[in-house]
């Protein structure tokens, strides 16, 4: 896709909190910064940070929440413009499903979100269920992603991750995934 990504460690240990539902999540000790080249029109095609594998019918990996922080700045010199424009490219498109109930009958359709980069934006959306894309970009784009991940995943054999690790959190000795 043409974007340039890499790992960072923050700190030796997890942030535990309550998300959805009483659900347990952590911050894991790495994120990502990224930089989309406009050069390259960076982009990112439609995915999901977490989803259930078709052939293993195993999540991919322990992402319950995603998190992105824009890192872009104001371009220097002449062009002092203060927002990024849509003709700027690099925009997050994120799908949304909504339901409509009525007393007869309950509908449900999608929509598409799309979200400026503008420096200083963040945006948090469920790892499992909204599927999103980055748009080419015209303009160098800057974002710091951290992904909060679930050790609920381990509680079923059958569908956690295999090949991940999960920092901190084990299985017992006897229990082969």
């Amino acid at each position: 896709a043409g974007e340039h990504q890499s790992q960072t460690s923050r700190s030796a240990s997890p942030s535990f909190c309550k998300w959805r539902k009483g659900r347990t999540v952590w911050r894991p000790s790495q994120g990502m910064c990224s930089l989309y080249k406009s050069r390259d029109q960076a982009h990112y095609t439609w995915h999901y940070d977490n989803e259930v594998d078709q052939t293993t019918r195993r999540w991919r990996n322990f992402r319950v929440l995603t998190c992105i922080l824009y890192l872009n700045q104001l371009p220097r010199g002449k062009d002092r413009r203060t927002e990024w424009r849509r003709e700027d490219g690099g925009h997050l498109e994120c799908e949304v499903e909504s339901r409509t109930i009525s007393t007869d009958k309950s509908t449900t359709s999608t929509s598409t979100v799309t979200i400026a980069p503008s420096g200083g934006t963040l945006v948090l959306f469920d790892s499992c269920s909204i599927r999103h894309r980055v748009l080419p970009t015209n303009r160098d784009r800057f974002a710091l992603t951290q992904w909060f991940v679930s050790p609920e995943f381990l509680a079923s054999k059958e569908t956690a991750p295999q090949g991940h690790r999960l920092r901190g959190v084990s299985r017992k000795k006897n229990d082969k995934a």
